[in-house]
């Protein structure tokens, strides 16, 4: 993974993947950019020190303009702060474990050997958060008016793209209950890029997010998932994962 020189600790990524769109099989050619994740374990003095170094976000679009489908996005966590949001469930984070990494070292696949610890019950509340905010925004209900797309209101009748992503999102977090996994790329990808170009009516999408939400929870009920994540024994691991690379 090639970064901007503006990124001090390059050389700390310890994985890094192709996530968005490409990652979930929903990716429209010639309409989506690239989306670039990764891992960094930051210095002593930025985790233990007063000043943190937690996250790091680059855009080769200009900040006026939107994204077009060469330019790149790339989000940077610190490892302590990716194990913090994926304790709460934050479904974009949880793919760092189930998506195929472009690089991870040894420290990444020693954590990883075993995802028990992370998965939970508690996860599908993240899932219907999300889902329930993109539901918020299809119906201009929540976030700034320009995080709408009006072309594809113009040309559909709603925002498409943030159609896919309820549907998406609930069938991930049904999926996580079931099988304590999320597959990616997803197994109906080519019925989200049939979301994605206008195919399916905006009332089959609301009737199929109440079914895929009534299943998530049957299935939540029905799991032999913990109730939460196993925080002691993933920070035991991040410990050690600190520790030696600090120890280099």
């Amino acid at each position: 993974m090639i970064v901007p020189t503006d990124f001090p600790y390059s050389k700390n990524i310890i994985m890094s993947f192709v996530g968005g769109s490409t990652l979930h099989g929903a990716k429209l050619e010639g309409k989506d950019d690239t989306d670039l994740y990764g891992i960094f374990v930051e210095p002593p003095e930025k985790k233990l020190g007063l000043d943190s170094y937690e996250h790091y976000v680059h855009s080769t679009s200009p900040n006026d303009e939107k994204n077009g489908p060469e330019d790149v996005d790339i989000v940077l966590y610190s490892l302590g702060k990716w194990a913090h949001l994926a304790c709460k469930g934050n479904p974009s984070v949880l793919h760092f474990l189930f998506c195929k990494p472009e690089f991870q070292t040894i420290d990444w696949c020693v954590l990883t050997q075993d995802l028990t610890p992370f998965i939970a019950k508690s996860h599908l509340s993240a899932f219907f958060g999300y889902a329930n905010a993109q539901l918020q925004r299809l119906y201009n209900g929540r976030g700034p008016k320009d995080t709408n797309r009006p072309f594809l209101e113009a040309q559909y009748g709603y925002d498409t793209k943030y159609a896919m992503h309820v549907i998406r999102l609930l069938g991930e977090g049904k999926e996580l209950m079931e099988t304590g996994k999320i597959t990616l790329p997803r197994p109906n990808a080519a019925f989200l890029r049939e979301i994605r170009e206008g195919k399916v009516k905006l009332y089959e999408i609301e009737k199929l997010a109440d079914s895929l939400m009534n299943e998530a929870r049957v299935a939540q009920a029905a799991s032999s998932l913990p109730d939460t994540p196993d925080r002691k024994e993933i920070s035991r691991r991040l410990a050690s994962i600190y520790r030696r690379i600090w120890s280099d």
